[in-house]
């Protein structure tokens, strides 16, 4: 059996991390903008869709 720390993951865990993380300050921008009235319900649900499942 061997362990491995976060120093050893392939680079690829880290990528996708770090993915998920700039996705999350996306979704957390949009719901602010939404919040603060700068874009409407209809906006915050077409943009999401596009962060979330860009294609």
């Amino acid at each position: 059996m061997t362990t491995e720390n976060a120093s050893t993951a392939p680079n690829g865990s880290s990528n996708d991390d770090e993915a998920l993380a700039a996705q999350r300050e996306k979704l957390r921008s949009l719901k602010r903008q939404l919040d603060d009235g700068l874009i409407t319900d209809d906006e915050y649900v077409a943009r999401r869709a596009q962060i979330v499942d860009p294609r």
